[in-house]
């Protein structure tokens, strides 16, 4: 049962960090296009 309860907060651990990740990686690419299409 132990084992078990890491292994889950393991995995929410993981997708977190993998959400996170993901947003630092789209929101950038999003300012960028906003700003390219606002002043140029």
């Amino acid at each position: 049962e132990k084992s078990s309860g890491l292994e889950n907060g393991l995995k929410k651990i993981t997708a977190l960090l993998l959400i996170l990740s993901i947003e630092f990686l789209l929101i950038p690419l999003a300012f960028k296009r906003v700003v390219q299409i606002e002043y140029f």
